[in-house]
């Protein structure tokens, strides 16, 4: 069972038929509103962009909410808001960055199994104008001409970031989310 986030994304119904094209069930909860029961009652956790952005933002009550969400050893996904937000919750920043609103070539810098049966370049749409760091528990594996961290992974846990928006990306983001349910 997969356990979606939704931050408020209008992306979240792609998300859900990505999940369901490959066989897998799942549920979704606002991120105001998902339990620790939900996150315990799932084998993965995606996390979906967001329309709010992190510059300019309180953001005590949602780094306590996340990091809560990352003490139970799921295996967690992040996109883009989620990518950001996992960063925030393990000690790294979020910037105000070059917006990109088109798909672009995200180079592929080091083995993931996100990115198994996927070339570099691979071709991701974009999203966002923020752009996370890499929190020292982590590794970038993924940069563009436009975000130096497109995608990050966690050392020791199955925590995944990806900056771009896969759910809108073709076949290519399809890939990469069944990879990330085969993990």
């Amino acid at each position: 069972m997969i356990l979606i986030i939704d931050a408020g994304s209008t992306k979240v119904p792609k998300i859900e038929d990505c999940v369901t094209l490959f066989g897998a069930t799942s549920f979704t909860r606002s991120i105001h509103d998902f339990s620790e029961q939900d996150v315990l009652d799932a084998s993965h956790v995606i996390i979906s962009g967001s329309p709010h952005l992190f510059v300019n933002r309180d953001l005590a009550e949602l780094i306590s909410l996340g990091k809560q969400l990352f003490l139970n050893g799921k295996k967690i996904l992040g996109i883009c808001f989620g990518h950001q937000w996992m960063s925030l919750c393990h000690g790294g920043t979020v910037e105000l960055g070059k917006a990109s609103r088109l798909p672009i070539d995200i180079n592929i810098l080091a083995n993931s199994q996100l990115f198994n049966e996927l070339d570099t370049p691979v071709k991701m749409a974009q999203d966002h104008c923020e752009h996370a760091t890499v929190p020292a528990q982590f590794e970038c594996v993924a940069n563009s001409e436009d975000c130096s961290n497109e995608a990050m992974q966690h050392k020791d846990q199955a925590f995944y970031g990806v900056q771009f928006h896969p759910e809108d990306s073709g076949v290519n983001g399809q890939t990469l989310i069944n990879n990330f349910l085969r993990l």
